[in-house]
């Protein structure tokens, strides 16, 4: 371990334990409050950026006059930002833990979701969305990696912060392939059911803060290109159409595994603006409309996120609703009273193999029937 690595305070609050994570745009600690004990410890996880990126004074203002709008951003689906911190040259968010994979590292371990815990997801991924945008921020940098899980039942434990490498073209799955969900799919998902992983949006204001710093992809635009709106690609204000396009992109890319788009960054973003992406095999008619809406060139062709929502919850209720029922078994009833077996014969016991039937039984005080004609013994 490093020096760089070793545990630290942040502040007067924070004492940052191990380091977990390092991104594009800076190192992921986990963390915990001063003066907790180790068993009763709440782990907190710590964005810190880094050093060239608060070097700019446009990063530092935005980051100070962001606090107050990220800390208001309240729901099940967001993972919340706690604290924000400046000490001298280190710039930290403080946020809640999450021990799950991301989404991007779950859907790798078990092949494209099921259309009905595909719907289930993305209407929790974008009710979180929803309370984002209410709060006036736009995430601009939606994708699988920024979407961590909770309540992640697998057989093999993934790691949390790993990276693996992205699938390539040859990687990609045929669409009868991309049809076929394998059983672990099925049982990790949950089927759309209440067991079902819970989604949490992570970083929905790095990007917010870092907007300036276009080096950020090395295209000269802020975001992944993977997931970026036409609109952005073009130089156009983000506004919460462009969060609407990344969820479709993400929608997609868990019902055939793959995104729609792939190659140099360079090409992919001259793709999303000229090029319609083809619907794979085994979508629903209404789950593939919607994301075929929320696809469109024109951002106001896309629905509002809290559309998107509706409709992906309607799908997921429909589809709990005609999941076929386990029969239950027939009730017996007694029998009545003028039935004449009623009552009087009771089952034998079961006996066991090879064990021989019970003797008749001996009615001691009935006398013996004597022949007709035989001669009675004398007294």
């Amino acid at each position: 371990m490093t020096s760089s690595d070793e545990p630290r305070p942040l502040g007067s609050s924070y004492l940052l334990n191990e380091r977990i994570g390092r991104g594009a745009q800076g190192e992921v600690w986990l963390a915990s409050r001063t003066g907790e004990a180790d068993g009763a410890a709440t782990p907190l996880a710590v964005k810190i950026l880094r050093s060239d990126l608060v070097e700019d004074p446009s990063v530092v203002e935005r980051f100070v006059r962001e606090r107050a709008t990220l800390m208001r951003v309240h729901s099940p689906y967001v993972i919340a930002v706690r604290d924000m911190v400046v000490e001298g040259t280190t710039f930290a968010i403080v946020m809640d833990y999450v021990p799950g994979p991301d989404l991007r590292e779950a859907v790798m371990a078990t092949g494209p979701l099921p259309p009905a815990a595909l719907a289930r997801l993305g209407a929790r991924i974008a009710e979180g969305l929803v309370a984002v945008h209410a709060a006036g921020v736009v995430h601009r940098d939606i994708k699988p990696a920024n979407i961590l899980l909770e309540n992640w039942r697998f057989g093999a434990r993934l790691g949390r912060h790993t990276s693996p490498a992205a699938p390539s073209a040859a990687q990609a799955p045929s669409d009868a392939a991309a049809a076929t969900m394998t059983p672990a799919a099925v049982t990790t998902w949950g089927d759309g059911g209440i067991i079902a992983p819970i989604p949490r949006i992570a970083d929905f204001g790095i990007a917010r803060i870092c907007d300036s710093l276009a080096t950020v992809t090395g295209t000269g635009v802020v975001g992944t290109p993977l997931y970026m709106a036409p609109e952005t690609i073009a130089g156009a204000q983000p506004a919460p159409a462009a969060d609407v396009y990344a969820l479709g992109i993400v929608l997609y890319e868990l019902a055939c595994g793959v995104p729609p788009y792939e190659g140099q960054p360079v090409q992919v973003l001259a793709q999303h603006a000229q090029r319609d992406p083809g619907r794979p095999a085994g979508i629903p008619d209404d789950l593939w409309g919607l994301i075929a809406s929320m696809l469109a060139k024109r951002p106001d062709h896309r629905p509002t996120m809290r559309r998107v929502a509706e409709g992906l919850e309607r799908m997921a209720r429909r589809s709990r609703a005609c999941r076929p029922r386990r029969p239950s078994p027939p009730r017996l009833r007694p029998l009545p009273r003028s039935c004449p077996t009623a009552g009087r014969r009771r089952r034998a016991p079961a006996r066991r193999v090879g064990e021989r039937p019970p003797p008749p039984p001996r009615h001691p005080g009935r006398p013996k029937r004597v022949r007709r004609g035989a001669r009675r013994p004398s007294p």
